[in-house]
């Protein structure tokens, strides 16, 4: 009878500690953490440790964007070389207090200027001479270039789709020849060149090469006459023009877009026959152009001060992927040094971030900290 007494007390008391009231835990805050940094940098060791011989502080500010920021730091001793900044900026534009700026757990690093991505038109230019030529000039746009290449580069933009030019040649034989056309960039829709292939000693073909495949209107002209609305031309040349020259005009439309290109068939029949063509290439080029400074909300910047006084920032200097912060906990530290309305937060992290004084790159890795961050923040 007692080992059933004694089991139904333990029973009765099982069940008692089921039953019991979950109590939320009275957590305090840590009064005395062992705050330090660590990591390599480019092969050497970081260590920074808040044992006496390097001092650690915090604060907040509000910077020239209006935008609060929370700041720690360790040094070998105060306004000392070397040392260890970690900024922390407001997760919101008004300013929220650290310990919701800090939920924001992997910040992205701060940039001191954004980037935009551009697109650039790369336009090749090549004169294509059919003797030995001792000049060349280029008007471009209104703009004066020479020799038989030219290289130019435009902005993508809607409002420039097309820009005119002339080609003048003086050939050593004494004679000039001239063409002007007009170069239209890809973003104009149906730009159009011509391509040419001989078929014959008399016989060519002609065909038209435009940014539109569908829905696209020919109109050929040949100087001597002749007429086309297809987008290949076969053209026997039955008579050769009396100057060696025929100036044939390839013209497209799509909707209401309209483009023209010019060429000059030569045939080389007697000493007076004068001509010259050229060659376009157009290719798109992607650039990155710095911006403006964003409001960057819940960005971080890390500070390096080496042996020497040098000051390396993450700012300054665009991170790689491998780049990273990451929180591994927050909790909230009274200084016990300080009146204790002076709050901060205790944060510990990992990261691995790229610095720059503007000429030189270093790299922190392996990185790790235990910081107060934002004293007074409340």
């Amino acid at each position: 009878m007692r080992l059933i007494h004694i089991i139904s007390s333990a029973l009765f008391m099982l069940v008692m500690a089921k039953c019991k009231t979950y109590t939320e835990p009275d957590l305090q805050p840590a009064n005395d953490p062992i705050f330090m940094v660590n990591g390599n940098i480019n092969g050497n060791q970081l260590d920074f440790m808040a044992d006496g011989n390097h001092f650690v502080q915090s604060s907040f500010g509000i910077d020239s964007l209006n935008i609060t920021y929370y700041e720690a730091a360790m040094t070998s001793c105060i306004e000392c070389s070397p040392r260890f900044a970690l900024r922390w900026r407001a997760s919101e534009a008004e300013n929220p207090e650290i310990i919701t700026t800090l939920q924001h757990n992997e910040p992205e690093y701060r940039y001191a200027t954004s980037y935009d991505t551009l697109e650039f038109y790369d336009v090749k230019l090549q004169a294509v001479p059919y003797e030995t030529v001792d000049n060349y000039t280029w008007i471009i746009n209104g703009e004066s270039y020479s020799g038989s290449e030219v290289n130019l580069s435009f902005p993508r933009d809607d409002d420039f789709t097309r820009f005119p030019l002339q080609l003048e040649v003086t050939y050593s034989n004494g004679c000039n020849a001239s063409i002007a056309d007009t170069i239209y960039l890809p973003n104009h829709g149906c730009d159009c060149n011509i391509s040419v292939r001989m078929l014959d000693s008399i016989t060519y073909e002609y065909t038209a090469v435009t940014a539109a495949t569908s829905a696209v209107e020919y109109d050929w002209e040949f100087e001597s006459g002749a007429k086309a609305s297809s987008r290949k031309v076969i053209y026997p040349f039955n008579t050769i023009p009396e100057d060696g020259v025929e100036i044939i005009s390839a013209k497209t439309k799509v909707g209401d877009c309209r483009a023209s290109n010019i060429y000059n068939q030569y045939f080389n029949t007697s000493t007076n026959t004068c001509a010259i063509n050229f060659d376009s290439e157009i290719s798109t080029r992607t650039e990155l152009v710095p911006g403006g400074l964003s409001i960057d909300l819940g960005e971080i910047e890390i500070e390096y001060t080496d042996m020497e006084g040098n000051l390396y920032r993450s700012m300054l200097v665009q991170q790689s992927t491998n780049s990273f912060f990451k929180v591994s906990s927050i909790e909230e530290y009274i200084d016990p040094y300080i009146s204790s309305d002076m709050r901060s937060i205790k944060v510990q992290a990992t990261f691995d971030c790229l610095l720059s004084n503007g000429t030189e790159t270093i790299r922190i890795q392996d990185g790790k900290l235990i910081l107060p961050l934002g004293l007074g923040a409340d």
